[in-house]
């Protein structure tokens, strides 16, 4: 009996030694090893511990921003707008320039001023144009905002001496369908080589809007002096900002175009400035937000300068929407071209008007129109007109009480148009009447309308197309 025992213990304690081993191994992942012994164990050989050793990371420096402008000092950051962009400065120019287009035109022109000829720079838009919200002034009195910046830059970077002459036809609170009634008057009157548009925060999505911005841009390319043409897109903080469809116009015809709204798009989204930093209200940028502005335009002419890939323009002849070439057409009347037009005066009398941009820009438009006095008689204006569309423009005053004229076409009562009301600024405004599929012979007569008679009222001129 203590033999077959001392026999039984030998046989576990080897055993026990195995499954001591297997489960080791098996602690440190390995196959277990089965319950039958096949081999002898491997004896374990004690090893010294190898020194761990960490090789360090290399020390990343932060990547440089890219130099855009290659060390121009007209471009450092200067104002406190420029400075609190801090390292998204330079995302401002590469988001606002939305293309430098054909530059074949505005190189053109800017090589005939390098070469001492005179060249004019025109700037048609609305208030933002006309430089409202800054506190600086040109040497002609006038509000020097982004318009006569960029036109300085111009001038000192692309001229020789005086020979680049300014253009402002900018009316406040105005849109592209006064543009295209003023455009051969304050625009193409001048023989521009270089024009740029500002129309974004004006316009609505209108269909007459839409299709009278096109009517610009067409006229304008269709000029004579082949001047170039350069669209440019504001910011404001209400909705209803047009840039979604003047872009594709831009597009089709192959323009430069710069967006003041997509420049401070990212900036303010990231919270790195307010709007407040750029503007005192809903739209006008503050002076330094002009000078940004100017900075932006400055950037997209030299970068236009540097591409030399285009050899000619070759304008387009099909609009791109069908009908849209509809108003390039439009002919203005005011009392220096309505004889053989105008067969009654009435109560209105021929003579200076003025509206709320008179004297703040280069306009000669919308200054030869008809008035009447309160007490001065309630007959009105008869045309007679051959005419695919019609529209008048008036000058709209501030009163709590509301006047308006009535326009009848062929006997018929077409539109009626407030003269006056609370919150309008001696602004004018421009109506459609009518729009047809052809020209027509039309009787027009534009009258007070009832409870109107007195009150003073304003015509400022008439279009048409033919």
């Amino acid at each position: 009996m203590k033999k077959k025992f001392c026999i039984f213990t030998c046989i576990s304690l080897l055993l026990g030694s195995v499954v001591l081993g297997c489960g080791d191994n098996a602690g440190n992942g390995a196959t277990p090893t089965p319950w039958i012994v096949t081999a002898t164990p491997t004896p374990r050989v004690a090893t010294s511990t190898p020194t761990a050793t960490c090789t360090p990371l290399p020390t990343l420096s932060p990547t440089p921003e890219p130099d855009l402008f290659n060390g121009d000092p007209y471009f450092e950051a200067s104002t406190a707008l420029e400075k609190k962009l801090g390292k998204y400065y330079n995302r401002v120019f590469t988001n606002g320039l939305l293309s430098t287009g054909n530059s074949f035109r505005l190189r053109e022109k800017l090589t005939k001023a390098s070469n001492g000829e005179d060249i004019v720079i025109c700037y048609l838009g609305g208030s933002v144009t006309e430089g409202e919200g800054s506190t600086e002034r040109t040497p002609q009195g006038y509000k020097k905002g982004y318009a006569y910046m960029s036109y300085e830059y111009i001038r000192d970077r692309y001229g020789k001496g005086d020979n680049v002459k300014y253009v402002n036809a900018a009316i406040s609170g105005t849109g592209s369908d006064l543009g295209m009634v003023r455009a051969d008057e304050d625009v193409l009157s001048y023989a521009p080589d270089i024009i740029f548009v500002e129309f974004a925060v004006n316009n609505d999505n209108s269909a007459y809007n839409k299709m009278t911005y096109e009517g610009l841009i067409r006229k304008f390319l269709k000029a004579e002096n082949e001047p170039a043409v350069i669209l440019l897109f504001s910011a404001a903080t209400y909705a209803g900002q047009t840039q979604t469809y003047m872009k594709p116009m831009g597009t089709y015809y192959d323009l430069p175009m710069v967006s003041m709204k997509t420049a401070l798009d990212v900036p303010q989204n990231l919270k790195v400035i307010e709007w407040k930093d750029f503007s005192n209200d809903t739209v006008h940028p503050k002076t330094d937000g002009h000078k940004l502005y100017a900075k932006l335009i400055a950037y997209m002419i030299d970068k236009a300068v540097e591409d030399t890939s285009a050899t000619e323009y070759v304008f387009k002849e099909k609009p791109s929407v069908t009908g849209f070439d509809f108003y390039e057409g439009t002919v203005m009347i005011d009392n220096s071209n309505a004889e053989g037009l105008i067969t009654e005066t009435g109560s209105f009398k021929a003579g200076t008007t003025r509206f709320s941009s008179s004297g703040n820009s280069d306009n000669h438009a919308l200054m030869n129109g008809w008035s009447r006095a309160a007490g001065d008689g309630n007959d009105g204006l008869k045309i007679d007109l051959t005419c695919g569309s019609f529209s008048v423009v008036v000058k709209q005053t501030n009163s709590q009480k509301e006047t308006s004229l009535d326009v009848y076409v062929d006997g018929k009562l077409r539109k009626t148009i407030l003269t006056s009301k609370s919150g309008a600024w001696n602004n004018p405004v421009t109506t459609l009447i009518f729009v047809e599929d052809e020209s027509k012979r039309h009787e027009i007569l534009i009258k007070p309308s009832a409870g109107s008679e007195g009150s003073g009222q304003t015509v400022l001129a008439f279009a048409y197309t033919k």
